[in-house]
C-alpha cells in the first residue's frame, strides 16, 4: 500500500530514500504525509529564526541519517510519549545544527578574503 508513497510524494526536498524509509514505518499515508511535513515545518521555523536558508538538498545523507536515528529512538524509548513532538523538535535541532554550520562556514570565508592593492591608485580595491 505505501510502497508507491515516494513516487506521490515530489513536492520536497527529501531523497527517494528518505521517502522509502517514511513509508516503511508508517502505517498509512497521511501519517507518511505528516512525517513529510514535520520535518518540513521544522526546517521552515529555523530558517525563519536563524534568517538562513538551510537548502535540504546539500543535507540529504545527513538528513536521512537522522531520520533513521529518530525513528529508532522513537521505536525504542518508551518514555517518548508524543512521536510527532519529538520528531519536530529533534529535527528543529538538527536544522539548527546546519545553520549553524553554514554561519561559521561563511565566517571562514569572509576571514579568508584577500585584500587587493591597486598599486597604479595607491589604494586598497
Amino acid at each position: 500500500m505505501l510502497a508507491s508513497f515516494h513516487l506521490t510524494n515530489t513536492q520536497t526536498f527529501l531523497t527517494e530514500n528518505s521517502l522509502k524509509f517514511i513509508a516503511l514505518f508508517s502505517k498509512t499515508f497521511d501519517q507518511a504525509y505528516e512525517t513529510v511535513g514535520i520535518i518540513q515545518r521544522a526546517k521552515k521555523k529555523v530558517e525563519k529564526e536563524t534568517g538562513i536558508v538551510v537548502i535540504g538538498e546539500d543535507w540529504q545523507e545527513e538528513i536521512e541519517l537522522h531520520l533513521r536515528r529518530v525513528v529508532q529512538k522513537i521505536r525504542t524509548d518508551h518514555t517518548i510519549k508524543n512521536a510527532d513532538n519529538y520528531m519536530f523538535k529533534s529535527f528543529c535541532y538538527f536544522f539548527q545544527e546546519c545553520s549553524h554550520r553554514l554561519m561559521t562556514t561563511s565566517q571562514k570565508r569572509k576571514t579568508h578574503e584577500v585584500l587587493m592593492y591597486n598599486f597604479l591608485e595607491g589604494e586598497s580595491l
